[in-house]
C-alpha cells in the first residue's frame, strides 16, 4: 500500500524576504542606468555640441586678418623691371637678327654648339623654325637667307635658258610663301660683283612679304637682251673684303682680282654671311668649294713673264691675235643672230651666251674657230686652299663669335650645263665645302634636272 505526500506550505517570512531582495535589486540596477547614461551618454553629448561654436567663430577672424596682412607684402612690384622689358621691345624693332640672344638656352660657340635657339632645334624652344626643303636640300632654321646667282651663265642654253631660270624663281616663291611665323628671311640676287637685296636685313615673314617677293623677282632674267642685274644701276657692289685682320696682300689680291670666279665665289659667301642667318641657301652657276685664290707674282715670277712677252715671235702672234679681235665679235653676233632667229619661229627664246672670259668664251661656246689664236696668256698664281680655308674661318670666328652663336650651315644648289665638265676633284671640293658648314650640295645639270629637283617637296 502505497502513501501519499502531504502538500508543503511555504514560509511567509520566507516569501517577504525573497520579495524585497528583488526588489531592492531592480532598484539598485534602475539607479546605476540613470547614473551610466549621465556619466556617458549626457557627457559625450556635451562635448560634440561645443567645438561647432568654435569653429564658426575664430577661423573666419583669423583668415581675414592674414589675407589683408599679405597683400601689401607681395614682392611681384619690386621684380617688375620695367626698363629691361622696353629695352626687350626695341631690340626686336630694331634689329631683328640679333632677337635670337634674348632665346638662348645655354651657352656655346661653333659647328656643333647646339646651345641658342638659333642653331636650329637643338636646345631650341622652337619658336618660328622653318623646316623647308629647296631643290632637295632640307634646313631648319629660323634665319634663311637665300643667295641666288642671276648672272646670264644661269641662263644660256645648254642650262634650260630663261625657262629653267623660270623654274628656279617660282622655287624661291613657293619656299617664301611657306615660311613658318616668326622665321626671318631674305633673298640676295648676285651677278658677279653687283648685289641686290630684297630687303636690307632679314625680314618677317608673312603673307604680305610674301606677295611683295613675287612681285620683286619676277621681270629678274625674262629678257634675253640684258640678263642678271646688267643695266641695274642701283645694285650695289659686293666689298672687296669684309675682315680686316687677314693678310693685306692677300685682300689686296682679292680686289684686284675680281674677274676671277674663285675669287668672286668667296665674295659672293662673306656677303652672305653679313647677314648672320643660320641657314643659307645658294643656287649658283660656280662653286668649287675652298679653292686657291690668284695672287700676284713675285719679283722673279715676274721677271720670267717679262722675257715671254718681250719675245719676237710672241709679240707678232699676240698683234695678229688682236687684229682678229674684231672680225671675230662681228662672226659672233652674225651666228647668234641666226640661232636666235631659228629659235624665235619654233616659238623658243633666245640663246644667251657665257661671258666668262669675254670673247674667248663666246667664240669657244659657238665653236668658231681663231685664224690667230692668242700666243700665250700671262700665268697666274694662287694662294693654297689652306690659306683661304683659314681666311674664312677667321672671318667667321669673328662674326658669329660676336653674335654668340654658331656658324650657320651653307647648301648648295650647282647648277651645269648637260656637258659641262666638273671634275671628281671639284665635286670633292665642293662636298668638303659644305659639310664643314654642316650642309649638303646638290649638281642639277639642265632643264629637265632642274624640273625634276624643284617638283621635290
Amino acid at each position: 500500500m502505497i502513501s501519499k505526500f502531504n502538500k508543503r506550505s511555504i514560509n511567509p517570512m520566507l516569501l517577504k524576504v525573497i520579495s524585497i531582495s528583488v526588489l531592492l535589486h531592480v532598484v539598485a540596477a534602475f539607479i546605476a542606468g540613470i547614473i551610466t547614461v549621465a556619466t556617458h551618454v549626457m557627457k559625450d553629448e556635451a562635448q560634440f555640441e561645443e567645438p561647432p561654436q568654435l569653429a564658426e567663430e575664430e577661423p573666419p577672424t583669423e583668415v581675414k586678418i592674414r589675407i589683408s596682412q599679405q597683400i601689401p607684402q607681395q614682392p611681384v612690384q619690386q621684380l617688375q623691371l620695367k626698363p629691361v622689358a622696353n629695352i626687350a621691345v626695341a631690340e626686336v624693332d630694331l634689329d631683328l637678327p640679333s632677337m635670337n640672344e634674348g632665346f638662348s638656352v645655354s651657352a656655346g660657340i661653333g659647328a656643333n654648339g647646339g646651345g641658342n635657339l638659333m642653331s636650329g632645334t637643338r636646345g631650341s624652344v622652337g619658336i618660328g623654325i622653318s623646316d623647308i626643303k629647296v631643290f632637295g636640300l632640307r634646313a631648319k632654321a629660323e634665319r634663311i637667307l637665300f643667295l641666288i646667282d642671276v648672272n646670264r651663265s644661269m641662263v644660256i642654253d645648254a642650262k634650260g635658258g630663261l625657262n629653267s631660270f623660270k623654274i628656279i624663281k617660282d622655287e624661291i616663291i613657293n619656299k617664301v610663301s611657306m615660311l613658318s611665323a616668326g622665321t626671318l628671311f631674305n633673298v640676295i640676287l648676285i651677278d658677279e660683283r653687283k648685289a641686290l637685296k630684297f630687303k636690307r636685313k632679314l625680314a618677317p615673314s608673312g603673307t604680305k612679304i610674301a606677295d611683295e617677293f613675287t612681285r620683286w623677282i619676277a621681270p629678274v632674267n625674262t629678257n634675253a637682251a640684258s640678263p642678271g642685274l646688267e643695266g641695274i644701276n642701283y645694285a650695289e657692289i659686293i666689298p672687296d673684303t669684309l675682315d680686316g685682320d687677314a693678310n693685306p696682300e692677300f685682300l689686296r689680291a682679292i680686289k684686284h682680282f675680281k674677274w676671277r670666279n674663285e675669287n668672286i665665289n668667296l665674295m659672293h659667301t662673306q656677303f652672305a654671311l653679313m647677314q648672320e642667318a643660320d641657314a643659307i641657301f645658294h643656287i649658283t652657276a660656280y662653286h668649287e668649294g675652298f679653292r686657291e685664290i690668284k695672287r700676284f707674282m713675285t719679283e722673279k715670277e715676274e721677271l720670267a713673264w717679262s722675257k715671254i712677252e718681250s719675245d719676237p715671235k710672241w709679240i707678232e702672234k699676240e698683234a695678229a691675235y688682236r687684229k682678229e679681235e674684231p672680225i671675230m665679235e662681228q662672226r659672233v653676233k652674225s651666228t647668234l643672230a641666226k640661232i636666235n632667229l631659228e629659235r624665235r619661229s619654233k616659238g623658243l627664246p633666245e640663246r644667251v651666251l657665257n661671258e666668262e672670259f669675254g670673247l674667248p668664251t663666246k667664240v669657244k661656246e659657238l665653236g668658231l674657230k681663231w685664224n690667230n689664236p692668242h700666243p700665250g696668256w700671262k700665268p697666274e698664281y694662287d694662294y693654297s686652299v689652306k690659306e683661304v680655308e683659314n681666311y674664312v674661318n677667321k672671318f667667321i670666328e669673328i662674326k658669329y663669335g660676336q653674335l654668340n652663336r654658331p656658324k650657320p650651315s651653307i647648301n648648295v644648289i650647282l647648277v651645269l650645263a648637260k656637258d659641262e665638265v666638273f671634275t671628281k676633284d671639284k665635286e670633292k671640293s665642293l662636298k668638303s665645302f659644305v659639310r664643314k658648314f654642316s650642309g649638303s650640295s646638290e649638281i642639277l645639270r639642265g632643264a629637265n634636272e632642274i624640273r625634276s629637283a624643284a617638283s621635290k617637296r
